[in-house]
């Protein structure tokens, strides 16, 4: 609840001071080694490895000292963590499904949209893929009950907007045929630019070169539908942040990517980092082959 939190403690101080608000960010990155370590162990049950999976966070340049790092007072980082706790929830769920995981990963999920207008995008496709999960297992009751926390963020966000009449940024054009088809031509910069800032070792070190081994780790391991969920909950966001720059009106629109690409992959890459830290964890021996429902 990080507007909330800023507000209390500029409430506290008796002014608006930047600076200071900063005293809270150092718990968002502890709780982000806290994710990152029991995340993993509840997967692997090697403690060591969820040890090994949070001592890693420090090797991520950016999370230290990029633009919008765990202490630069952004929100890019916290919703990162928060975006982390609802994926480690709904493993936990698939797991072992107590209700209360699921109760945990609907308020995480719920918050998002609070957080950061981008939280909207990620709590959609926590929605999706928890969703389609729930709604295979016939379970459609309990995905309209993880959806209903972030729906009512939402909706009551836009409504109060309405209310104020707040003006709308302008840093993106309506999503029109016209505006798509007259922008398509930026298809490959963007791809060009997503990919020199996923293989930039200055902000990322190899964490994007080992995101996809990772991924293909943990199905070889016998985790084939754990890989597919961590996979789209990554790159789903990944591909809608970076195709959202076709539609952006900065001139030039190579700016644009270049000011804020970079905090938007942040926010996804607590979970990248969990994803090695699981696949890490290989089994000391080869897997009996599950029939189905693995995770």
């Amino acid at each position: 609840m990080l507007p909330l939190l800023e507000t209390w403690v500029y409430m506290w101080i008796g002014e608006s001071s930047q600076s200071m608000v900063r005293i809270i960010f150092p718990f968002f990155y502890l709780a982000a080694l806290l994710l990152l370590y029991s995340g993993t162990v509840q997967v692997s049950g090697k403690r060591w490895v969820g040890l090994l999976t949070a001592f890693l966070l420090f090797f991520i340049p950016f999370s230290t000292a990029g633009q919008s790092n765990a202490f630069a007072g952004y929100a890019d980082f916290p919703i990162a963590v928060l975006f982390l706790a609802a994926v480690v929830s709904f493993i936990q769920y698939t797991r072992d499904p107590i209700d209360s995981r699921l109760l945990l990963f609907a308020v995480y999920a719920g918050a998002l949209p609070w957080m950061k207008r981008e939280g909207s995008l990620l709590w959609l496709c926590l929605i999706f893929v928890a969703g389609a999960g729930l709604v295979r297992q016939h379970k459609l009751r309990f995905a309209l009950f993880a959806t209903l926390p972030g729906l009512v963020v939402i909706v009551a966000w836009k409504i109060a907007m309405l209310s104020v009449k707040a003006i709308p940024t302008h840093d993106f054009l309506p999503a029109t045929m016209e505006n798509l088809m007259k922008n398509a031509p930026r298809f490959g910069t963007i791809l060009r630019l997503l990919l020199r800032e996923l293989f930039s070792i200055t902000d990322w070190n190899i964490l994007w070169i080992v995101f996809p081994v990772a991924l293909l780790l943990l199905a070889a391991s016998g985790k084939r539908l754990l890989s597919l969920h961590l996979g789209a909950l990554v790159f789903i966001p990944l591909l809608l942040y970076a195709g959202i720059y076709i539609l952006s009106s900065w001139n030039p629109y190579q700016t644009h990517i270049d000011c804020s690409l970079p905090r938007l992959i942040s926010q996804l890459s607590l979970v990248a980092l969990l994803t090695f830290g699981i696949a890490f964890a290989l089994p000391d021996h080869k897997p009996p082959a599950l029939a189905s429902g693995e995770t």
